[in-house]
C-alpha cells in the first residue's frame, strides 16, 4: 500500500491541534497555519496539511466546530490519495480545511484532493495555498467556498480568501517550545534524526547484540523470579525497580541529556534489559507519567539510539508517553512512527497509535501508571 508519507509508516503524520481556549472566538485561516510548525516539531515543505473539526451543538451558544486533529502528507507521495482520505474518513470530521504549502505542484495536487472529497462528499469547506510557511507568509484560498458564500458570523471571514500566516512564534502550539527555550526543526528529516540517529559509540552489529544479550538477561531474570520465593522475589524486584530510580536520579541531578546517555554503554546495556521483555518494562512506565518523566524521556531515547527490533520498539514507546506527558506533543508521532517501522506487530506501539488516533496519548496516563503497578505485583507472582 502506498503512504503518504516519506518514512515507511503505515499512517501519516497526525497531530493534536485543539490549543486555542474556549475563549478564542475569532480564528482566522492565518492562526490556525501559524500553529503547523509548532505542531509538527518542523516547517513542513512540499506537503499537503488536512484539519479536522468536530461539530459541538449548545443550546445556549449554538454550533460551534472544535479543531481536533491535523494530518500531514508529502505531495510526492500523493500518487494514491484515497489511502490518505482512508485516514481523514476514520476520524469522522463534520469539517475539513486543507492547505498545500509548496510550489504549484502542491497546489494543484490540493486541489485533486478536493475533487475526491467531492465524490466522497466529504465536508470539505476550502483549500488554501501557501508558497512558503513562515510569520507573514501570504496565503490564498485556492478551493471551496469563498467568502461571499460563508455566514455572516463565521469566524476569519475577512481573512478567509487570502490574508497573512500568523506570527508563529506566538502560536499557542509553540508554547511547550518556548518554555523550553527551543524551536522547530526546519525540515521533517531534521526533526525525525532526534529520534532515529544511531548511537554513534555502536554499529549496526552492536545494536542488534546488545538487543539480544538484553532479552536473553531479561529472560534470565524472569526464570530467576519464577524459582523465588516470595520473599526474595520482592527483594529482587525493588532492587530492578531502585536501579533505574538511581539512573533517573543520576540523570536529574548531572542533567544528562540522551547523546550524553549514550556514551556510557556500561549504563546503556544495564538499561536495555529493562526495555527488553514486556515484563520488565511495563513497570517503567510510572517514570513516563511522573515528575520524573523528562528524565526516563533522556533515558527511554538513547536506549533507541542504541538497540534494535522490539527492545527499540518499547524504548520509542517509553519516548512517545513521558514526550506527550512533558508537553513534547511533536515526538510522540515521531517516535511511534519509528517504532512501527522497526516492529509492525509491537503491541505497546499498535496501542498507542489508537490511542493517539482516538485523541491523544492522555487518556492513557492513569491506565498506564495503575498497569506499572499491577506489572509489579505480576513479577513477584511470576
Amino acid at each position: 500500500m502506498a503512504t503518504p508519507t516519506v518514512r515507511s509508516a503505515s499512517f501519516p503524520d497526525t497531530a493534536g491541534m485543539t490549543y486555542y481556549s474556549e475563549h478564542t472566538t475569532h480564528v482566522t485561516p492565518g492562526f490556525i497555519f501559524s500553529n503547523i510548525p509548532g505542531s509538527l516539531g518542523y516547517h513542513p515543505e512540499e506537503s499537503l496539511i488536512v484539519f479536522l473539526f468536530h461539530r459541538e451543538d449548545n443550546s445556549d451558544t449554538g454550533c460551534r466546530y472544535t479543531l481536533g486533529p491535523m494530518l500531514r502528507a508529502d505531495i510526492e507521495h500523493l500518487d494514491q490519495p484515497h489511502d490518505f482520505l482512508g485516514y481523514v474518513c476514520g476520524f469522522e470530521p463534520h469539517l475539513i480545511f486543507a492547505v498545500a504549502i509548496g510550489s504549484e505542484a502542491s497546489a494543484s495536487a490540493a486541489l485533486e484532493f478536493e475533487d475526491l472529497c467531492l465524490e466522497l462528499d466529504l465536508p470539505l469547506a476550502a483549500v488554501w495555498h501557501v508558497p512558503e510557511l513562515y510569520s507573514g507568509a501570504p496565503y490564498e484560498r485556492i478551493g471551496g467556498e469563498s467568502a461571499a458564500e460563508l455566514g455572516p458570523f463565521t469566524s476569519g471571514r475577512d481573512d478567509w480568501d487570502r490574508g497573512q500566516v500568523a506570527e508563529i512564534l506566538a502560536a499557542p502550539s509553540m508554547e511547550a517550545f518556548r518554555r523550553r527555550g527551543e524551536l522547530p526543526e526546519l525540515s521533517r528529516a531534521e526533526s525525525y534524526a532526534f529520534l532515529s540517529q544511531p548511537n554513534p559509540n555502536t554499529t549496526r552489529r552492536d545494536r542488534r547484540g546488545l538487543s539480544k544479550r538484553g532479552r536473553q538477561h531479561a529472560l534470565a531474570l524472569l526464570a530467576a523470579l519464577e524459582e523465588s520465593s516470595p520473599e526474595e522475589a520482592e527483594y529482587m524486584v525493588d532492587s530492578l525497580l531502585d536501579d533505574v530510580q538511581d539512573v533517573i536520579d543520576t540523570i536529574i541531578s548531572q542533567q544528562l541529556t540522551p547523546e550524553e546517555i549514550c556514551e556510557d554503554m556500561d549504563l546503556i546495556e544495564q538499561c536495555a534489559v529493562y526495555f527488553s521483555h514486556p515484563s520488565l518494562r511495563d513497570p517503567l512506565l510510572q517514570w513516563a507519567v511522573s515528575d520524573y518523566a523528562q528524565a526516563f524521556y533522556a533515558l527511554s531515547v538513547a536506549i533507541a539510539r542504541s538497540t534494535d527490533y522490539e527492545t527499540k520498539a518499547s524504548a520509542l514507546c517509553c519516548a512517545a508517553l513521558s514526550a506527550s506527558y512533558t508537553g513534547q506533543k511533536h515526538r510522540v508521532l515521531q517516535a511511534l512512527q519509528l517504532a512501527h517501522e522497526g516492529a509492525p506487530k509491537h503491541r505497546l506501539t499498535v496501542l498507542m497509535v489508537e490511542a493517539l488516533h482516538c485523541g491523544g496519548l492522555e487518556m492513557l496516563y492513569q491506565a498506564c501508571y495503575e498497569g506499572a503497578m499491577l506489572a509489579r505485583k505480576a513479577l513477584l507472582s511470576s
